[in-house]
């Protein structure tokens, strides 16, 4: 129905429901600084640390034992790419900015999320449970500087203040077609 193997589904959730340790798991991402507002992003997922195109659209199942497979970014995924993407938007702007010259930047992003709670199965977090940064960067800044340049950042971040910050109003509608 509607383009969902409903047995394919409900197979997966009694998995999940049976065991937990499948509902958690880790999104690792890498930004690589080119130039300007330019990175390029790799997603990567699974126990053989597979990697995907963020380029790509949504196509993701809940069967655990192919999540590894797919050949695209899930929501959650993009949503962790997005978020180190303009990290490296940011510090490549507010860099020149500041007189700083930037040789080499990446950011690792890790979030460890447990689909419970989207399943309905449990009353939970539905989202990324941590989020861990890890700035390479070189630089002819002194270390006092880059990290005020990082905090700076992550301070004025659209897609930072997404993640951590919560909407004081959401506006939602439906309209029949």
């Amino acid at each position: 129905m509607n383009g969902v193997d409903v047995v394919e589904l409900t197979e997966s959730i009694e998995l999940l429901k049976q065991n937990t340790a499948l509902r958690s798991f880790d999104i690792k991402t890498k930004s690589t600084w080119l130039y300007g507002a330019k990175s390029d992003t790799t997603i990567f997922r699974g126990e053989e640390g597979a990697n995907t195109n963020t380029k790509m659209l949504c196509d993701f199942s809940l069967d655990p034992e192919n999540i590894a497979a797919k050949e695209c970014a899930c929501p959650t995924e993009q949503v962790l790419a997005a978020l180190s993407s303009c990290l490296i938007i940011g510090i490549s702007y507010n860099a020149s900015f500041r007189n700083i010259s930037i040789e080499t930047l990446e950011i690792d992003a890790e979030a460890n999320i447990d689909i419970g709670g989207f399943l309905g199965l449990e009353a939970q977090r539905n989202g990324f449970n941590t989020i861990t940064l890890t700035y390479r960067i070189k630089t002819n800044a002194s270390e006092s500087d880059l990290r005020a340049l990082v905090s700076y950042v992550q301070k004025t971040s659209p897609v930072f203040d997404i993640i951590t910050n919560k909407l004081d109003n959401f506006v939602s509608s439906i309209e029949e077609i």
